[in-house]
């Protein structure tokens, strides 16, 4: 598509005509299966600052008319995206669509015979004028990440001090190992689903299908809001919660079963959420 792209820049017929042909080789042979299969991306530890440094290198390189020096940090180039695409898609889809044509349409500017290194330096100064305002919004510091845990670890801790005082004043003591033993529950299951996480919605995974994965987040996000706020309003009766509350935790204390204790439930989901908040800062 680049080459495609480049041609039609050019205005001429038989370029454009050559670059179609080309296109519609490469379809065709990845129609017939001919590209060799089990290459995969394989995710680098960069920043957008970072990917910004390496267009400046190709726009050097692009500078001084040399074109395989030039045409190797383009191909840097391209293979970094897919580690860093995440960052600019999340904060500008434009921005996220014109580096996806500029960076072809550079590759093709250096491949062409002659080369347009004007062409290809003016893009890639174009690229780094677009992409630098969002490097500067997507540092996530420490303090960023504290505070996430620190609300959500103080929300629990409201929480297992309410358990553990209401098994206190019933008289329960048996029920305190129960508590402590949901906590490390949730702990430990929260840690083995931020492992799937990190590994599965890697970004090689999330590069190749940000779009599918946004979209099904969305949707069930949705859905649990949805089934919260109708859930919240069907208890809006003090009475009627009042009655409901005793009624499971005397349940849960009388069956001596963790798994019938919605609040045990809600330990493991609110420890799942610190775990995985620390995980993906990371």
């Amino acid at each position: 598509m680049g080459q495609v792209d480049y041609a039609f820049m050019q205005n001429k017929q038989e370029n454009i005509t050559q670059a179609l042909q080309g296109l519609k080789n490469v379809n065709q042979k990845f129609i017939r299966g001919e590209f060799p299969k089990g290459q995969q991306f394989k995710q680098q530890n960069i920043s957008l600052s970072d990917f910004i440094i390496l267009l400046q290198q190709t726009k050097i390189k692009a500078q001084d008319h040399e074109q395989q020096s030039a045409l190797a940090e383009i191909s840097k180039v391209r293979d970094s995206w897919l580690s860093v695409e995440g960052v600019v898609v999340a904060q500008s889809a434009a921005v996220y669509s014109d580096s996806e044509r500029d960076m072809v349409t550079v590759n093709a500017m250096l491949t062409a015979n002659p080369p347009n290194y004007q062409g290809a330096t003016q893009l890639l100064d174009q690229m780094i004028k677009y992409l630098s305002p969002l490097a500067s919004k997507s540092g996530y510091t420490f303090w960023d990440a504290a505070m996430i845990l620190i609300r959500e670890g103080l929300e629990a801790l409201l929480v297992i001090a309410a358990l553990l005082a209401f098994v206190k004043k019933s008289g329960q003591t048996k029920g305190n190992g129960w508590i402590w033993l949901g906590v490390l529950g949730g702990l430990f299951l929260s840690i083995v689903v931020a492992i799937i996480v990190k590994f599965v919605f890697s970004s090689g995974a999330f590069g190749n299908n940000n779009a599918l994965i946004n979209g099904w987040t969305g949707i069930f996000a949705a859905a649990m809001l949805l089934y919260m706020s109708y859930w919240l309003h069907s208890q809006s009766n003090i009475a009627d919660w009042q009655k409901y509350i005793r009624h499971k935790s005397e349940s849960a204390l009388d069956t001596v079963s963790l798994l019938t204790s919605h609040d045990g439930v809600y330990l493991a989901a609110n420890g799942g959420r610190i775990v995985l908040t620390t995980c993906q800062c990371q």
